[in-house]
């Protein structure tokens, strides 16, 4: 009897010691997922006086912020089960009101996002294109805008913006949303930034059929890397110094394409990643 009491002791003891090691771990865990969120979340410096544009790290997703003075523009905001995270985001940077909130297309890794925006800041203008907004959570929360002149110049403070491109028909076509997206040009002082959305090679080639396209310093690489976009003849045009692709680092995810950073390593463009860099 006093054996068997002994072993229960003993296995009671081996319990508690393990119960013990997986508090400690979990504690251990916590304490550096709120570190990360703290670094992640802390004022990071924007320059007032200077344009700033921060390629987020948002998984196979969009979102950039770009704020230039007291002007704030926001492209894209990512899924809809990050909502809370840009809002925190935003306000850490001392952001309640954005002057631009742009959703370059419907898919929801792009305009997940915007409902909380919406919901949570002072919105002064919401652009998307016209197929974007019978799908749209926030049509009944506030004016949305479409693009109809593409030779309109809009300020960022002291920077410029336009659209080269945008579908507004309603129905949507055989390459899905992708080829809707809004492709804004901005550009501040003698550098030039162009954002393309999810757009294929298709807009690629109307873009440079209908405009005279310049070289770019930093191209926000269109479609995460996908082979679909970021044709030769487009690159070899452009000519982008910087190349950034919004990408996560799953195993499973299928950009960025091996032949898309080809063809952005032969132009010898420096490719950062938001999931490597």
């Amino acid at each position: 009897m006093q054996k068997r009491k002994n072993y229960i002791k003993y296995i009671c003891l081996i319990v508690l010691i393990l119960i013990c090691i997986i508090l400690s771990l979990f504690y251990r865990t916590e304490d550096v997922v709120n570190t990360e969120e703290k670094l992640f979340y802390k004022n990071i410096g924007i320059n007032s006086n200077e344009l700033n544009i921060l390629y987020l790290n948002v998984g196979q997703a969009d979102s950039t912020l770009i704020t230039m003075g007291e002007d704030v523009m926001l492209i894209d905001a990512r899924n809809k089960s990050d909502g809370d995270n840009i809002v925190q985001f935003l306000k850490a940077q001392g952001i309640e009101e954005i002057d631009y909130l742009i959703e370059t297309h419907s898919d929801d890794d792009h305009s997940g996002g915007m409902e909380k925006i919406v919901q949570n800041l002072d919105i002064c203008n919401v652009y998307m294109p016209q197929s974007a907004i019978e799908e749209s959570e926030i049509k009944d929360d506030i004016n949305i805008n479409v693009f109809s002149n593409l030779e309109q110049i809009y300020n960022l403070g002291s920077a410029t913006w336009k659209v080269l491109s945008v579908d507004n028909a309603e129905d949507v076509k055989e390459n899905g949303d992708n080829d809707t997206s809004i492709v804004i040009q901005l550009n501040y002082k003698d550098n030039k930034f162009l954002f393309m959305g999810d757009a294929t090679s298709k807009v690629e080639k109307q873009l440079l059929n209908n405009h005279k396209l310049e070289k770019i310093d930093v191209l926000k690489v269109g479609h995460h890397g996908s082979n679909s976009s970021s044709s030769q003849l487009f690159l070899n045009t452009i000519l982008p110094k910087y190349s950034i692709i919004s990408v996560n680092n799953s195993e499973y995810s299928k950009h960025p394409s091996e032949s898309t950073i080809e063809r952005l390593n032969s132009i010898n463009s420096k490719i950062y990643r938001t999931d490597v860099n």
